[in-house]
C-alpha cells in the first residue's frame, strides 16, 4: 500500500515541486550512472526481514526517508518501464516506535526539513489527524504532501460534517485542514496571540520557541480546538472579506487571525464570561458552532467590531506609524492599547450580544 509505507516518512512525495526533488528527476533522465553516488538513497524500516531465493522479504516495511527518491523511480519507471539507475537501500529492523521516529528525524536532510515537517513525529498531532478523519470525515494535513498524493478518488471520499461545512466553501478541497493553518488559528483563538501568528507559525512549531509552553503534556488531545478556529477562519475568509484578495479593505486582508481572536473574545469574555482560560468551554463552544444560524450572528458581531476597529483613527494612526500593515499586524495590533480599542468596539455592540445571550443559555 503505497500511502502505508509513506506513513513514518515526514513528508509524502511533494509531486515534482522544489529543486531537489527536479534535480532528482534530472539525475535519472540525464546521468543514471550517477545516481547511485549522488543520491542520499532510501532508508527503510521494518518489523522482520528475510532473504529467500536472492529475494528480500520484508515485513511492516516503512519509508522514513527517501520519499521523494523513490516516488521518483517509480513515476520514471512507470513512462520508461526500464530504470538504468542503482540506488543506495538502507533497511533498519526495528519495532520501536521512539527509535523509529529518531531514524526518520536524523535520517531526514536531502530535502530542507522546516519545523513544520516535524509535526508529523508528533504523537498528538497524528492523534488529531486520526480523530477528525474517523469520527468527522476531514482530513488533517499533519504531514506535508498527505493531500497532494491522495488520489481524486481517495480526496472524494472525504465529506466533512453536514452541519460544519456551513462553514466551509463549496470546493473541492473544503475537508482538507492544513496543519499550519490549523495551528495558527489554535494559537489566534485560545492562547490569544494573533500577531505572533500573523508572519508564520515558525514559535508554535516542534523546536521553536514557544511550542513547549502551549503544546505541552497539559494540552488535552482534542480535535474541537483546532476544528473550531479552522471553520470561523474559513467562514471569515470565504464570506466576510477576510481573504488576500480584498481590494475594497486594504487592512481587512490582513485580518485573518485577528478576527478569529476577536470572536474567541467576544465568546468567551461576553457572552460565556465563565473561565479565563477558553480551552475550558469547549463544551459550550460546541453547542455554539453546531447552532449555525446563531454562530453566524456572532461571527457578523465579530466583523462588525473588527471593520469599526481598522477604521479607528487612533488605529490608522498606529498603522503609519508601524509604516508598514505588514509591521502592525506581526506586532502592535494585540497589544494592550490596541485591545483597549477592541474591547469599546465589543461594548458598542452589547444590545446584540446581550440577545444572543439569552438565546444561548435557552438553548
Amino acid at each position: 500500500n503505497e500511502h502505508y509505507i509513506f506513513e513514518s516518512n515526514i513528508r509524502k512525495h511533494l509531486g515534482g515541486k522544489g529543486s531537489i526533488n527536479k534535480k532528482i528527476s534530472t539525475t535519472l533522465e540525464d546521468d543514471p550512472h550517477q545516481f547511485f553516488e549522488w543520491n542520499n538513497g532510501i532508508t527503510i524500516t521494518v518489523d522482520d526481514v528475510s532473504i529467500k531465493n536472492n529475494e528480500l522479504y520484508l515485513k511492516g516495511a516503512q519509508i522514513v526517508n527517501g520519499a521523494q527518491t523513490s516516488k521518483s523511480i517509480l513515476d520514471k519507471k512507470k513512462k520508461a518501464n526500464n530504470v538504468d539507475a542503482e540506488v543506495l537501500v538502507t533497511v533498519i529492523k526495528t519495532k520501536d516506535e521512539e527509535h523509529q521516529r529518531k531514524i526518520t528525524k536524523y535520517r531526514n536532510s536531502q530535502n530542507a526539513v522546516k519545523g513544520k515537517d516535524y509535526v508529523s513525529l508528533q504523537d498528538y498531532f497524528v492523534s488529531i489527524h486520526h480523530m477528525l478523519t474517523t469520527r468527522l470525515d476531514y482530513c488533517f494535513e499533519h504531514q506535508q504532501g498527505l493531500w497532494l498524493n491522495f488520489s481524486a478518488a481517495e480526496k472524494a471520499k472525504f465529506q466533512g460534517d453536514e452541519m460544519y461545512n456551513k462553514y466551509l466553501p463549496d470546493a473541492k478541497d473544503r475537508c482538507r485542514i492544513k496543519d499550519d493553518s490549523a495551528i495558527a488559528s489554535f494559537v489566534s483563538y485560545f492562547v490569544q496571540k494573533p500577531n505572533e501568528v500573523y508572519g508564520g507559525i515558525a514559535k508554535y512549531l516542534p523546536n521553536g520557541a514557544k511550542y513547549e509552553n502551549v503544546f505541552n503534556d497539559e494540552l488535552e488531545c482534542d480535535y474541537r480546538y483546532f476544528l473550531f478556529p479552522h471553520l470561523i477562519r474559513e467562514f471569515a475568509k470565504n464570506q466576510l472579506g477576510y481573504d488576500r484578495k480584498n481590494t475594497q479593505n486594504k487592512n481587512k486582508r490582513y485580518a485573518q487571525s485577528l478576527f478569529v481572536a476577536v470572536t474567541a473574545r467576544i465568546i468567551h469574555k461576553n457572552i460565556l464570561a465563565k473561565h479565563d482560560d477558553f480551552k475550558m468551554d469547549i463544551s459550550e463552544l460546541e453547542k455554539i458552532m453546531q447552532n449555525f444560524g446563531l454562530c453566524e450572528k456572532i461571527l457578523h458581531v465579530a466583523d462588525k467590531v473588527v471593520t469599526k476597529f481598522l477604521e479607528d483613527s487612533a488605529v490608522e494612526t498606529k498603522i503609519e506609524e508601524s509604516n508598514t500593515a505588514h509591521n502592525f499586524f506581526s506586532n502592535q495590533v494585540y497589544g494592550n492599547d490596541m485591545l483597549k480599542i477592541i474591547d469599546r468596539k465589543i461594548g458598542q455592540e452589547t444590545e446584540e450580544i446581550s440577545f444572543i445571550k439569552k438565546t444561548i443559555f435557552g438553548i
